[in-house]
């Protein structure tokens, strides 16, 4: 067609020189000293900030604070479907950040009223086993200012083994009236829907014959 590219991410993929290891944690989860965040809501809230997750997304099960940390447990939620044939599924990866959200940037943080932050840039990414459906993530706040926000993430299973690692996510910040003036998520879904053709006054039916699907590709 006459539609021209539309570039929505690059990156480099290559083998490491070298092996390299991230520690699994070690001791009881979620520990002695974590607090329980109160997660009532949490969808709904977030929606009202601009984050749109639907039932497929809504991952979060269980959320802690330790310290600066956020602690969490997700899960692929039913609607996400299966699994099967993913080394983590996408919507189990997009719930792994959801947890940022109640990490604390008050500590000479941006002020982002009327902001949503989002993912930008990926650094370090190691995927250590497949298959997960529940997973367990510390989140770490790193550098952060008016513009950038850098997380530390680091998924295991319900043992406690290595997932996923990421040395840094850098979140940036996107205004609030771009994204509601975009396509919203319920537009640009389509799906095949049979719509009968009245048959001619007078023509006569017959059950013999073939039938025959045209479909436009």
């Amino acid at each position: 067609g006459d539609d021209s590219w539309v570039c929505h991410a690059t990156g480099v993929l290559a083998p490491e020189a070298e092996a390299r290891t991230v520690e699994a944690p070690t001791g009881a989860w979620p520990g002695a000293g974590a607090v329980p965040v109160d997660l009532e809501g949490f969808y709904e809230r977030v929606a009202d900030a601009g984050y749109a997750y639907g039932p497929a997304f809504q991952g979060l099960r269980a959320a802690w604070r330790d310290g600066q940390d956020v602690l969490a447990e997700v899960a692929l939620p039913e609607a996400a479907g299966t699994h099967d044939g993913y080394g983590i599924h996408p919507a189990l990866l997009d719930a792994t950040l959801h947890p940022a959200l109640l990490l604390d940037w008050s500590d000479g943080g941006p002020e982002d009223d009327g902001k949503v932050w989002l993912p930008f840039t990926w650094n370090q990414v190691s995927l250590w086993a497949a298959g997960a459906g529940t997973v367990r993530v510390r989140l770490s706040p790193g550098a952060h200012d008016k513009t950038e926000r850098e997380v530390r993430v680091l998924v295991t299973d319900t043992t406690g083994a290595n997932v996923l690692s990421v040395a840094s996510v850098t979140m940036r910040p996107a205004d609030l009236e771009q994204l509601q003036s975009a396509p919203t998520q319920d537009d640009g879904l389509f799906a095949v829907e049979w719509t009968p053709l009245p048959a001619p006054q007078g023509a006569e039916v017959s059950g013999a014959g073939g039938w025959v699907a045209l479909a436009g590709g």
